[in-house]
């Protein structure tokens, strides 16, 4: 700031004080400049010459490459990003795959009735009588079976991989019924053995709780086909109480009637069964044991084996031996 010509010294500090109320010391350079310490240590170019330069800014200096990283190539974040999606899009898809092999368990579990056994349902003179003579609000369940079960012939004739989602939300619907309805205190039979609306409610969509599981032989071959851990999942699924039996020609009596009427086999047919090795290693240092049982149920002979999981059983030695080396013997 240039002092204004023509004023004392002592006058200009002092009016320079007073106008911008300055407290640090002034002092005036041999060439007339004001000089102020803080205020004006960057002193105004002497009069008439060009202006100083402004200082140029210090360059920013690019950020270094990460390790690992080329020029021109995708970072590792990106990468690993990508990664991610895909790992979890994988994760989506092995969820949804394991939740439709729960849900299509529960359905194989719960329905136990084949579509004929439910037209014979629907067609009996016992659920005539039942509707004839209740209220129409008291048997609502039972006359929405009648829906329900032409849904669930469609579901068992019908590959799981080629249900659509129609198919699978009556396949849910099925089985939320059928889980409530079971959880009801009602009794399943009154005084004298007659059968009650809830049973006649839950063998209207398919699922008779006073039978045994079953599943037919072909079923049973293509869920033994599959990964081993896979296929005894699902066969532990169609099990409502204690094994499931495999059927292949006829329904053999249930297991726990085999069971008591069990028999000793022959020295001949236990020499046949050793021969086909139908066995297992379970005997004194895991010596070979016959597989095969015998049983008498009401005069007829039954020859059937069995595992915790499943058990089969036939009129013929033959057949309970093929049945045990094609099903039971991997169910263990």
């Amino acid at each position: 700031m240039q002092l204004v010509q023509g004023r004392d010294k002592d006058d200009a500090v002092a009016a320079l004080k007073k106008q911008f109320k300055l407290k640090k010391p002034i002092t005036i350079t041999p060439t007339g400049e004001v000089r102020v310490p803080g205020v004006t240590d960057n002193p105004d170019p002497p009069s008439g010459g060009p202006p100083a330069p402004p200082v140029p800014p210090a360059p920013i200096p690019p950020p270094e490459p990460k390790k690992g990283s080329q020029l021109g190539s995708e970072s590792p974040a990106a990468e690993s990003i990508t990664e991610a999606v895909e790992r979890l899009a994988r994760r989506a898809e092995r969820s949804e795959a394991l939740q439709r092999v729960a849900r299509y368990s529960r359905f194989q579990r719960l329905v136990n009735m084949r579509p004929r056994e439910m037209r014979e349902h629907f067609e009996s003179s016992e659920l005539a009588t039942l509707l004839s003579s209740s209220r129409r609000s008291k048997t609502a369940a039972i006359r929405e079976g009648r829906e329900a079960s032409r849904w669930i012939k469609r579901l068992k004739e019908t590959p799981v991989e080629d249900w659509t989602p129609e198919l699978w939300e009556w396949c849910d619907r099925v089985t939320r019924f059928i889980e409530r309805l079971r959880k009801n205190g009602a009794p399943l039979l009154a005084e004298g053995g007659r059968v009650t609306r809830k049973l006649q409610a839950l063998r209207s969509w398919g699922h008779d709780p006073l039978r045994e599981s079953y599943v037919e032989a072909a079923d049973a071959r293509e869920l033994l086909a599959l990964p081993r851990a896979t296929g005894l999942r699902l066969l532990d699924a169609s099990s409502t109480d204690g094994p499931v039996q495999i059927v292949e020609a006829e329904r053999a009596p249930a297991l726990k009637v085999l069971k008591a009427g069990r028999t000793s086999l022959t020295s001949e047919e236990r020499e046949k069964c050793m021969q086909a090795e139908a066995v297992w290693h379970n005997g004194p240092g895991n010596s070979a044991v016959c597989a095969v049982w015998k049983a008498n149920v009401d005069g007829s002979i039954w020859y059937g084996s069995n595992t915790h999981r499943a058990y089969s059983a036939s009129r013929t030695l033959a057949g309970a031996i093929k049945r045990f080396n094609d099903f039971v013997k991997t169910t263990s």
